[in-house]
């Protein structure tokens, strides 16, 4: 390739990304502004709810006596017993620690079985699609009211619209 081929061509490839910026914010600026916040607001509102939800992604299997565990089981802090207060005190770093009921490639026993089939129906009730849907709920009140409270409020060097983004990222993260 000669000399001012490749300079077209360095000069191309220094002016793509700006050129691809003007052509989304031109692509953008089409969509109405109400539909815009409520699609961006919902881009918000999803991900903070699936992060906030202690949604299982994996369920334990139904094992029964003698199979061989695919993956540890371990009990959640919600189903572990409650100890006095003096046995909590002595054992301040055991208090906040999961405990593992069952490690991979150990055998299921009859002594387990229950246990394990508790920790499943906790995890199948933490899975609820209800539960999820309240809690959608919830935060979509929350990014509601902080877009009330940032379009209301003039007290920001921001313009309200700004504002709102700039509290509701913060949320998100």
């Amino acid at each position: 390739m000669k000399k001012l081929k490749k300079r077209r061509w360095m000069a191309r490839i220094w002016r793509l990304p700006h050129a691809a910026g003007e052509t989304a914010s031109k692509l953008i600026s089409l969509v109405p502004p109400r539909f815009r916040l409520l699609v961006i607001c919902a881009f918000l509102v999803i991900p903070t709810t699936v992060l906030v939800s202690r949604f299982p992604l994996s369920i334990v299997p139904a094992y029964k006596a003698g199979d061989i565990v695919e993956q540890d089981v371990v009990i959640p802090i919600q189903l572990q017993t409650v100890r006095a207060p003096a046995a909590a005190r002595a054992a301040k770093d055991d208090v906040h620690r999961q405990h593992i009921l069952l490690r991979a490639g150990d055998v299921v026993t009859d002594e387990l079985v229950p246990l394990v089939g508790a920790v499943r129906r906790h995890q199948l009730a933490e899975r609820s699609p209800r539960r999820f849907f309240y809690l959608l709920l919830a935060v979509s009140l929350i990014y509601f009211a902080l877009y009330k409270a940032a379009t209301t409020s003039q007290s920001s060097r921001l313009e309200p619209l700004s504002s709102f983004w700039v509290v509701g990222t913060a949320v998100f993260l």
